[in-house]
């Protein structure tokens, strides 16, 4: 009685049986071998397979408009240096021509003063602002699509986008 008063309490340890976990607990708790077992892995397989199959698509469609861009650029910089030989070559037959016509002696005389001028201005101009990069880009992607497309047929490239079609619609309704 005199615990009772006193106000304090007697502590006693009773053993407490440790709670059974729920069905749905033991499978977060199991072994990574049994999820290969249980009824989502299927579902996480595909779904994995997908992601996989989807990231190599991407990765082979990039690659392949890496190497028609980089081909592309070599194209036009091989057009850019031929144009620049051209001009090179154009600066040189004027060079000729005015040392062959001796137009530093004969270059006031009324007859030869028009010749002479336009092959020292040919001369003499440089050969970076002759250069349309830009016309020169726009012909070579123009040739290039037209190269091709041309040999193609309506029917050749109603099956391509048919295929392609089915490709994609196939691939996404496999998963």
């Amino acid at each position: 009685m005199q615990e009772e008063q006193s106000g304090k309490r007697r502590k006693t340890s009773h053993p407490h049986p440790s709670p059974q976990p729920l069905p749905s607990e033991q499978i977060t708790n199991t072994s990574r071998s049994s999820f290969l077992f249980s009824r989502h892995a299927p579902l996480v397989f595909s779904n994995y397979l997908k992601l996989l199959l989807h990231a190599c698509g991407l990765f082979i469609f990039i690659l392949a408009i890496h190497f028609i861009l980089s081909a592309s650029h070599r194209e036009i910089d091989g057009r850019v240096m031929q144009h620049l030989q051209e001009l090179e070559e154009e600066k040189i037959q004027c060079f000729k021509k005015y040392q062959e016509n001796q137009c530093d002696l004969y270059g006031h005389q009324p007859f030869f003063s028009h010749f002479c001028n336009q092959w020292q201005q040919c001369m003499n101009r440089d050969l970076g602002a002759g250069i349309a990069r830009t016309k020169m880009i726009m012909m070579a992607y123009g040739e290039m699509v037209n190269a091709l497309v041309e040999p193609l047929t309506i029917k050749a490239m109603l099956t391509i986008c048919l295929l392609l079609f089915g490709v994609f619609i196939g691939s996404t309704l496999v998963f």
